[in-house]
């Protein structure tokens, strides 16, 4: 009798902890599918949420705006923080608010090297300091690359149709342009690095995809079943063998290289951890920019009077330095700035930004508790529609952030600033460190293309494609091809 009564009375003790846990939870405004109790419709509410995410987000917002609301996404449960509340979370430190830790819960990093690559910041510093820093003197080399890439794609382009797809021009410029800023051009061109760029993404996707189904203890056992033919460890193996020698010799006293191998060479010993970084960062680069890419192509394509004006303007900067690619250059090309970031403003990737989770208990104004552990975002597509941050948002104006004589409203209004409303790349200490090199690069990459040639979509499409809704991200039509008209 008295095993009874205690079983009873833990069976109690476990079903009201249960429920004051839920209780806790629902004081949290719920937009879409409930999960349920006990989680019982999460699967259901996750698929509903990878369909209708973004639209789901726009609601939130809309009826929410000025309080902080839950989603299930595909992933997990991510509580969207209100405007008003970003300043007091945008200075938050690393220990508070982790988007490491975020990145490796998505990926479920330890699977795939990211948990090495992850170790400290050094990745971050090297992108935000020195890559940052040396743009001055590396967008000659960009140049240089664009031409020889875009050359060899051009090269391929049917004479009957004239036509060239858009992901795969975007794809293959971002990739030989940020491989060769990292680790150098003659390491770039040769020695089948491109190869290892390529493979990397689409097998440590695969990898992710098999095992984020599962519990995190449950996947070292399933993993051997799961993966039989994993192709990974050794991608990551010819990687750390084709740095290995140029990590030391840029270890030599008198090396002169300046690229970020350098950089990260010198301060860490591993050639494992600094092949993951180096990849790690190309890929992310290589996802981020040709996806940014590709929709301002699309929108050039929708809004072709806008080609004109930006290619006299590439024209006159040009001039001005002796026809040559340099970091004035790029500077100078503040309307086709201000068309880049009105592109991604309207077709914002991602439906959420600042994504971090809570690495300790944190407490907001409003009284709103945050338990560690907590996954939490803006809605940053929904922000960027908003009239309260700008004018007229549902429409196109590719000089919303022109004066009238030009010149950018202000530093914060250039493609690579942070205006409010703007959370695409992040805030305060939270922002994202390539913004700059992203910016020069997308804006060397799409003057070049119009100062070539004449583009636009294939005979009878008038509208932009419309893209794939995926877990409140829209990703651009990959199978999208444009013509291009070589001008005289």
């Amino acid at each position: 009798m008295e095993v009874i009564t205690g079983f009873t009375v833990c069976l109690a003790a476990l079903v009201l902890g249960l429920l004051a846990t839920f209780s806790k939870r629902t004081k949290w405004i719920r937009v879409g599918r409930s999960p349920g109790p006990f989680g019982l419709n999460t699967k259901a509410a996750k698929k509903d949420f990878e369909q209708h995410g973004r639209a789901l987000l726009r609601e939130g917002y809309r009826k929410h705006k000025d309080k902080n609301f839950v989603v299930q996404s595909a992933n997990k449960a991510v509580l969207i923080i209100a405007p008003k509340f970003l300043q007091e979370i945008r200075m938050l430190p690393e220990t508070k608010l982790s988007h490491a830790q975020i990145l490796m819960d998505y990926w479920v990093s330890e699977h795939i090297g990211g948990d090495l690559a992850m170790e400290g910041a050094l990745h971050i510093d090297a992108v935000r300091g020195p890559l940052t820093r040396s743009l001055k003197s590396q967008v000659p080399i960009m140049q240089r690359e664009y031409l020889r890439t875009s050359g060899f794609l051009f090269s391929q382009v049917p004479k009957d149709t004239n036509q060239i797809n858009v992901h795969n021009f975007c794809y293959a410029t971002v990739a030989s342009i940020t491989s060769t800023i990292f680790i150098g051009e003659d390491l770039a061109h040769g020695g089948g690095w491109d190869k290892i760029v390529m493979e990397y993404f689409p097998v440590a996707w695969g990898i992710r995809t098999v095992l984020k189904p599962w519990p995190r203890a449950l996947r070292p056992i399933v993993k051997p079943f799961l993966l039989r033919d994993n192709q990974l460890e050794a991608i990551l193996q010819k990687a750390e063998s084709f740095l290995e020698e140029p990590i030391r010799r840029r270890r030599e006293p008198d090396n002169q290289d300046v690229d970020i191998l350098k950089f990260l060479s010198d301060y860490d010993s591993s050639p494992r951890k600094i092949a993951l970084q180096i990849v790690g960062i190309i890929t992310g680069a290589l996802n981020t920019s040709t996806h940014a890419l590709m929709q301002a192509i699309y929108h050039l394509c929708i809004h072709p009077e806008y080609i004109a004006d930006i290619r006299a303007e590439a024209s006159e900067a040009l001039a001005s330095e002796g026809g040559q690619w340099t970091y004035e250059v790029v500077k100078k090309l503040h309307l086709l700035d201000s068309f880049l970031k009105e592109s991604l403003r309207l077709f914002a990737p991602e439906g959420m930004d600042i994504t971090r989770m809570a690495t300790s208990s944190i407490t907001l104004s409003d009284g709103t508790h945050i338990p560690r552990g907590t996954s939490i975002a803006v809605a940053g597509e929904a922000m960027a529609l908003d009239p309260a941050f700008y004018r007229d948002p549902e429409t196109f104006d590719g000089r919303r952030f022109l004066k009238a004589d030009g010149k950018p409203l202000s530093p914060e209004r250039e493609f690579h600033g942070i205006e409010p409303g703007n959370a695409m790349w992040g805030a305060g200490r939270l922002t994202c460190p390539g913004r700059h090199y992203a910016s020069a690069l997308s804006k060397l990459i799409i003057a070049n293309l119009v100062l070539k040639y004449d583009i636009s979509f294939p005979e009878g499409q008038t509208e932009g494609p419309a893209g794939t809704p995926d877990d409140g991200n829209l990703v651009p039509d990959m199978a999208q091809a444009i013509v291009l008209t070589e001008r005289a």
